[in-house]
């Protein structure tokens, strides 16, 4: 019961606040609660919401919105994240077709991939 009331009062918030009034009231309301759990429920927290929900939160986005974003958060990363302790090397060792959201991966009916190899 609490669970549904407390989704109809985020539906109603969200539905009549100005979107910075809904950033603001989504991070007063949800920091303290991601502050309670232990480190390691945040880490799968963040990778949960990353994984399932990412794509939907870009899904309007054209690929220099999304390069422009990750442009902007690139600084926020460096700064937040242990950069020496990185391994980027097998984190994108196969990309392979991990980056194709739907509409942003086709180039004139031809895939993005084909493109570049043609070029070659």
């Amino acid at each position: 019961m609490f669970m549904k009331l407390a989704h109809l009062l985020v539906r109603l918030i969200g539905s009549r606040a100005k979107p910075q009034e809904f950033v603001d009231f989504s991070v007063e309301v949800g920091l303290p609660i991601l502050k309670k759990l232990p480190p390691h429920q945040r880490v799968d927290f963040y990778k949960n919401v990353s994984q399932k929900h990412l794509g939907e939160l870009l899904v309007d986005l054209s690929r220099e919105d999304r390069a422009a974003l990750m442009n902007g958060l690139m600084p926020l990363f460096a700064r937040e994240f242990p950069l020496d302790q990185l391994d980027l090397l097998a984190a994108f060792a196969s990309p392979g077709n991990q980056y194709a959201p739907e509409g942003l991966n086709q180039q004139d009916g031809n895939d993005i991939s084909s493109s570049l190899q043609d070029t070659k």
